[in-house]
């Protein structure tokens, strides 16, 4: 039905925007436009969404919403590495003294 292609191509989108978010941080070599509050909340919006994808919804479904959350966790460790690297706060952006 109509429904399940919505929830089929928004998902296949999340897993693809995830994959764009890893790409972009690497092409770019900086955090500049992104940051850790970003990474951090999309994760775990990922994970709520994933949960109830649990609720009896098909396995491609489940799958992909279990490789967005991978995807996104991903993303955040090296969004953490980065801030680490610069010896930036996670939460002000300014330099840890």
């Amino acid at each position: 039905t109509g429904s399940i292609a919505i929830t089929n191509s928004a998902f296949m989108m999340s897993v693809l925007i995830s994959a764009l978010y890893i790409e972009m941080l690497l092409k770019r070599k900086s955090i500049s436009g992104q940051s850790f509050g970003i990474a951090f909340w999309k994760c775990i919006g990922t994970l709520c969404a994933t949960i109830f994808l649990l609720q009896g919804f098909s396995i491609f479904l489940q799958l992909l919403g279990f490789l967005c959350f991978i995807l996104d966790v991903i993303y955040l460790v090296m969004i953490f590495n980065f801030y680490k690297k610069e010896n930036l706060s996670l939460f002000t952006r300014k330099l840890n003294v």
